[in-house]
């Protein structure tokens, strides 16, 4: 018999809280027990999980001030059981989930089980995000890929293993996390049937925002490092046809400088959109996000080497 608990954390999730929390209920498996962990909400969100204890066995934790990893370890601390399943608040489960996402842990030979997750949102600019920036999951390799804690599962001792979610890191700490145990020898296996939902962010500011930190705090912790590399050799590169064209009016430079760019978001849209979804006035919006995550990404991860220099020369004075 698979018995786990489910972790979660959260702050300020009083729209959402009731989304997540009707998604447990229904699920064709529940959990033996939820443990919530609030970093401090100042809205409903405490109350409308205590409206809850009667339904599902829940274990509500209050620590004001905590970060996510540090409240996903006061969680698993607190679990009594080996299978940890984790999500996050914010999300809904299908109803499947906590099945499909701890039942491959009854093979001794898995440590970590990997899910999946679906964006979703009701606006145009919310559909497109999800089309063109999200994992295609047909397309993932299960030995490499790196699963979110929005939707995971591992044995406690795993986490045990290594040290728990890091806590000086308030972004990324589950690629990290996960890059920790594939160092150790930790098996991997990716379910697909284990799916999570995630709303994408609403407007331009947010998802730059939002990749911006996921961004900087992947520089801090050395996260996919090789793949931030070959993007800032990119930019950069095309930087200097900019600048060049400038300076000695080279004029096809500068026609350079934007064409390439063009091109690779145009070949991004073609992949990654449907049908129904490549028209003119799509176009621009999807444009649009591009330019935003790709801006942040750069931004971020610079941002966040900045931050990794000058805190490594204050520790060496």
């Amino acid at each position: 018999m698979t018995r786990a608990s489910l972790i979660f954390t959260v702050k300020n999730e009083e729209n959402s809280i009731s989304n997540l929390l009707e998604s447990i209920l229904y699920q064709t498996k529940l959990p033996d027990e939820i443990i919530i962990v609030d970093g401090g909400s100042t809205d409903n969100t405490i109350k409308i999980i205590n409206q809850y204890k009667n339904q599902l066995p829940i274990n509500l934790i209050v620590k004001k001030g905590v970060n996510v990893p540090e409240g996903r370890n006061i969680a698993i601390s607190s679990a009594k059981y080996d299978y940890i399943a984790a999500t996050d608040g914010g999300c809904v489960l299908d109803k499947n989930w906590v099945y499909e996402i701890t039942n491959p842990l009854k093979n001794n030979k898995i440590d970590v089980v990997s899910g999946t997750y679906i964006v979703t949102g009701e606006s145009l600019f919310q559909k497109l995000t999800g089309k063109l920036i999200m994992y295609d999951f047909n397309k993932v390799d299960s030995n490499s890929f790196s699963p979110s804690s929005r939707s995971i599962a591992f044995r406690k001792k795993a986490w045990i293993d290594v040290g728990g979610y890091p806590e000086w890191l308030i972004s990324g700490e589950d690629t990290y996390f996960n890059q920790k145990l594939r160092i150790l020898g930790k098996k991997f296996y990716l379910n697909k049937k284990a799916i999570v939902y995630w709303e994408s962010r609403k407007s331009s500011k947010k998802l730059f925002k939002q990749f911006f930190q996921y961004s900087q705090y992947d520089a801090i912790a050395m996260n996919n490092f090789a793949s931030y590399y070959l993007r800032m050799i990119f930019w950069l590169s095309d930087a200097f046809f900019l600048i060049t064209s400038l300076f000695w009016n080279l004029f096809f430079l500068l026609i350079i400088f934007f064409l390439i760019p063009f091109i690779l978001f145009l070949m991004r849209m073609l992949v990654k959109l449907k049908k129904e979804f490549i028209s003119p006035s799509n176009f621009i919006i999807s444009l649009k996000i591009l330019v935003i995550f790709e801006l942040a990404l750069v931004l971020g991860f610079s941002y966040g080497i900045v931050i990794k220099i000058f805190t490594f020369f204050r520790k060496a004075l």
